[in-house]
């Protein structure tokens, strides 16, 4: 049931659930419908070999769980996302259910594309660090990098630009490989 606000009417999580599977990625910020079409095939092919030795260092060893797209996180009754990959760790499973995510996971994943970007790097940037999700990487594809943020006091504190690896902090000695990553193009 939508909220209203100052006058204005705000989506809910409920709104949400009744929008039709169309293929596309829906998401309420801020009580605002957002919609991104589906991927194209390099932002797939990224998404899928970063998610793969995610999977491998953490879920295989039994640390936590990680998440390839689509998964809600419902960070509040107004703001829904389905970020491109997601990790919960094991002392934070009880926010993991199976039809969502309720509450921040340890690490967001989002893969930039032209039609995400600004929302990926200004938007979500600051619901995330708002909502306490302790760590957020920005793929840009375009430029074969990974913008590493860490939450901090004061919102997200910029660790670095990755080319060739980054360590996920939440773990020791999980490190996602990202010449592997960007070599899939010519696969």
């Amino acid at each position: 049931m939508s909220l209203v606000r100052n006058g204005q009417t705000l989506l809910t999580y409920s709104d949400y659930a009744r929008i039709p599977e169309d293929g596309r990625r829906h998401e309420i910020i801020g009580g605002v419908h957002h919609v991104t079409p589906s991927p194209n095939r390099k932002h797939q092919r990224v998404s899928r070999w970063i998610f793969a030795q995610l999977f491998d260092q953490i879920e295989r060893r039994r640390l936590g769980e990680v998440v390839y797209a689509r998964m809600d996180v419902v960070l509040s009754p107004i703001d829904v996302v389905q970020p491109d990959i997601l990790v919960v760790l094991d002392d934070m499973r009880k926010i993991a259910n199976p039809k969502n995510v309720q509450g921040a996971p340890n690490l967001v994943v989002e893969i930039t594309s032209p039609s995400s970007r600004k929302r990926d790097l200004e938007v979500k940037r600051s619901l995330y660090a708002s909502k306490g999700v302790p760590e957020y990487w920005i793929v840009h594809t375009n430029r074969n990098v990974v913008e590493k943020l860490v939450l901090g006091k004061r919102g997200y504190r910029r660790r670095g630009t990755y080319r060739k690896q980054i360590e996920f902090s939440g773990l020791p000695n999980v490190v996602v490989d990202l010449g592997q990553v960007w070599s899939v193009r010519s696969r």
